[in-house]
């Protein structure tokens, strides 16, 4: 397995917005509003298999293919029959984190 590489400048990404911001995507916001979480999901598992098929990409080749996975999981969501998400519910399967008392 090889290390995770990320284009540069992914590590200073705050929100999705800065994501498409970052490679350079439009986007509508009322699209990105309603499907921000399975949008970014969608992208995370694109970009995990780019990651484990061309471990050895430069900078620019990284970018660029980023930035198609970022489109590709917007144009998911911008079809016809793209449902808007649900309210997040708890998963039986997450673990919770919470600060004790006095944090």
């Amino acid at each position: 397995m090889h290390a995770r590489r990320f284009p540069s400048g992914m590590s200073e990404i705050d929100s999705a917005e800065d994501l498409f911001a970052l490679f350079e995507q439009s986007y509508d916001e009322r699209v990105l509003h309603t499907h921000r979480v399975r949008i970014l999901q969608c992208f995370g598992r694109l970009i995990h298999e780019l990651q484990d098929r061309l471990p050895e990409a430069s900078d620019g080749e990284l970018r660029a293919l980023y930035a198609k996975a970022l489109h590709e999981a917007y144009s998911a969501c911008t079809r016809p029959d793209a449902k808007p998400e649900r309210s997040l519910r708890p998963r039986q399967d997450l673990v919770t984190l919470r600060l004790g008392p006095g944090r």
